[in-house]
């Protein structure tokens, strides 16, 4: 198993088709309410929406239009974007993989949307807000607490027919917004290497002992990428990020 050193992130892909990434591990200590919109993004017929962090700020005013400029740049990614990965891992005797590395790059193909605030929340220390390409009903309220059980796609991501499903995870950190932001693009990033990667190997030893360097690449477009499911244990958040097609540059 190749695995990262830094956290508790598992590469390079996981999807439907493939490899789980990250096991269960314990439950949240505190079990904090999360907007029901958060856990499970809504599914609205020509509506693309998006999740926006921010801090918690002294204004709550501020705190809100910050995240709602970052829900708009994440649905600038919605329609397209071209990401340009990269990732290191050098395997020693014994077949071991350990994460020296990595790149990543990625950019809307269009000009941000005008959106719609449909909700917003704060919890713990940040603020979330929900946007969407238009205005839409009903309210969307309602929140829950984050559910002990790991959901099935954490284990093993949904097959769907002519779409790209990949799970992405990053470790939990003391702003928890970061956590969330990196597990989505993390997620993005396996969608880039399901759909092209190349993977150039570089062989070095001793007389007795062989040890390689794999350098794993993607350069690809990427459609209507959108986070369907959020959920997070003690030790890492987890994204499903889904896509509906993808080609190599």
């Amino acid at each position: 198993m190749i695995s990262r050193r830094r956290g508790a992130i598992l590469a390079p892909v996981a999807l439907a088709a493939g490899v789980s990434l990250g096991g269960m591990a314990a439950p949240l200590a505190a079990q904090q309410a999360y907007p029901a919109w958060f856990l499970e993004t809504p599914r609205l017929e020509g509506v693309a929406l998006a999740v926006g962090y921010a801090p918690v700020y002294r204004t709550a005013d501020s705190a809100r239009a910050e995240a709602e400029r970052d829900g708009t740049a994440t649905l600038a990614l919605h329609a397209g974007l071209r990401v340009k990965a990269g990732t290191i891992f050098e395997v020693i005797p014994g077949g071991q993989g350990l994460f020296r590395g990595e790149r990543y790059e990625e950019a809307p193909l269009g000009a941000p949307p005008a959106v719609r605030r449909l909700a917003s929340a704060q919890v713990g220390n940040m603020t979330l807000v929900l946007v969407a390409t238009r205005e839409v009903g009903p309210p969307f309220d309602g929140a829950r607490p984050m559910s002990i059980e790991a959901p099935p796609w954490v284990g093993q991501p949904p097959v769907e027919p002519g779409a790209l499903v990949a799970v992405g995870v990053a470790p939990r950190y003391f702003y928890e917004k970061n956590c969330w932001g990196e597990a989505e693009r993390h997620g993005r990033q396996q969608l880039a290497f399901a759909v092209a990667s190349r993977t150039r190997e570089l062989s070095k030893g001793t007389r007795d002992e062989d040890f390689a360097v794999l350098h794993v690449e993607a350069d690809v477009l990427l459609r209507t990428v959108e986070v369907r499911a959020r959920w997070a244990d003690a030790s890492a958040c987890h994204a499903l990020v889904r896509a509906t097609g993808g080609a190599p540059r």
